[in-house]
């Protein structure tokens, strides 16, 4: 204990210091030239927050049921030919990732 206490804390560089001599970039310059461009895209490609209410969840699961019958008929009727029901199968995972907005849904 006698030691930490005794070291001598002005020799310590602050993190700053450390960040902008080891990258050679002054961060106050760095942070008035970020370009946001990226950010903006990213947030425009996302998908809206949709608001559910029992109507909105009603008809995503009738959607979802519709489509799960659709590739059960479609596996029964061409077991054997997995290519006869593939669109089905596409079908189906799109209504699956519709459904995503339940888990965050209260």
């Amino acid at each position: 204990m006698e030691v930490a206490n005794t070291r001598n804390h002005s020799s310590k560089r602050k993190h700053d210091d450390t960040v902008s001599s080891s990258n050679g970039f002054n961060n106050n310059n760095n942070n008035n030239n970020v370009d946001l461009s990226l950010l903006e895209a990213i947030e425009k490609s996302q998908n809206t927050i949709e608001v559910v209410d029992n109507r909105t969840l009603k008809k995503l699961v009738l959607s979802f049921e519709r489509r799960l019958k659709e590739n059960i008929e479609a596996r029964l009727k061409y077991p054997n030919q997995p290519d006869r029901f593939a669109d089905s199968e596409l079908e189906l995972h799109e209504e699956l990732h519709k459904l995503k907005v339940l888990a965050g849904a209260p």
